[in-house]
């Protein structure tokens, strides 16, 4: 649900009340836009939250009705994956994740688990926006807000082009040997969960170098803003790629969907792509001097720990202790966010009343 969204509900019942500064931060850190509505954002996201963590956990309860004959104990396994896979954690009380043959092919555990983990990658306000509609409009409409087409949009091609990718590049590979329906099952698993969640349903290692490539670039670009996951977020490839289209076709402003996105935001994109790039390339140059191990697994293992998928290429054990150390800085720094660090040591802004004159700089 998030940290401040923890701190916020203690807050209230502790104090009378938050002060605007803090207000104004929650709303940005929720993705709400109006301030008045930030605390009721908040308990839409505590039972959107629980509602379906408990869908998720009568789907797994269901689905392992042959592998536990105490129903204590699978009601815990039950709890337990729908959290994490809500949370986008990984995180499994099985040996192997997902991989063993009870839950390959168990296509009620592989829906559960992908219904939970796009729900909770979505992030709340978009997923409210769906039942609900865009709040921007007095009269209920279908129609939604530039954000959650973006969002929608980015997820759908990132799902399905991750599918079709892992498809045809593991076809002969990971996936011989398995029906058809089944290589598309696993596939879009694949896909899905390598945004952040962390779970697998094959063997990590095995995978050749080109799925490799494709895993960090969906790792990379994680999920959504106002969710349970991480990664820098699909907007902010969007909105990098719209603002490049719009370069490229000659247009003065960034538009899309007949609307123009913001230049403050568009610039927001354009540092967190940067930060993002500059912390992988130090990291994963650090990781070079610091391991004797294969370049694509210490890749891999940084990619995965920034963007805090936990997935892994089966190094983590054979890290050095300087090793884990960037490790743990990388998951640290990926999951408070690289722009909230920034911010948190850069000095506050000053408004000026002057305007320098404007001047061309070669860049192409």
């Amino acid at each position: 649900m998030g940290i401040l969204t923890i701190a916020t509900l203690f807050a209230l019942y502790v104090s009378s009340g938050l002060g605007v500064g803090q207000m104004s931060m929650l709303k940005e850190t929720i993705g709400e836009t109006r301030t008045s509505e930030t605390f009721r954002t908040i308990k839409k996201i505590v039972g959107i939250t629980l509602t379906v963590e408990a869908i998720g956990v009568l789907g797994y309860y269901l689905s392992w009705g042959h592998m536990f004959d105490d129903n204590g104990t699978r009601l815990f396994y039950s709890v337990f994956h729908a959290v994490s896979a809500f949370c986008n954690a990984g995180f499994s009380v099985f040996s192997n994740s997902l991989a063993d043959e009870a839950n390959v092919l168990n296509y009620g555990v592989n829906i559960t688990t992908m219904f939970l983990i796009v729900i909770g990658g979505l992030g709340f306000t978009t997923f409210w926006e769906l039942i609900k509609g865009n709040p921007e409009r007095k009269i209920r409409t279908w129609q939604f807000s530039l954000h959650t087409r973006i969002v929608l949009i980015a997820t759908v091609v990132l799902i399905v082009g991750g599918t079709v990718a892992f498809l045809a590049l593991e076809w002969d590979g990971v996936l011989a040997g398995y029906a058809t329906s089944d290589k598309v099952l696993i596939s879009m698993f694949q896909s899905i969960t390598t945004r952040t969640a962390g779970f697998n349903t094959v063997d990590i290692g095995s995978l050749g170098v080109s799925t490799v490539l494709v895993f960090l670039g969906l790792m990379v670009i994680g999920a959504s803003p106002a969710s349970t996951a991480g990664g820098m977020k699909t907007t902010t490839v969007s909105v990098m790629l719209i603002a490049v289209w719009s370069t490229i076709t000659g247009k003065n402003k960034v538009e899309f969907a007949k609307r123009t996105i913001a230049k403050d935001t568009v610039l927001t994109a354009m540092s967190v792509f940067v930060l993002v790039a500059a912390c992988l390339f130090i990291f994963t140059f650090a990781l070079t001097l610091t391991e004797n191990l294969p370049f694509m697994d210490l890749l891999f293992e940084e990619f995965s720990a920034f963007a805090t998928v936990g997935l892994s290429r089966g190094i983590t054990p054979a890290l050095t202790d300087a090793g884990k150390g960037i490790i743990i800085l990388s998951m640290f720094i990926g999951r408070v966010g690289i722009v909230t660090l920034a911010l948190a040591f850069a000095k506050s802004r000053k408004s000026t009343k002057y305007t320098y004159p404007t001047e061309s700089v070669i860049v192409a």
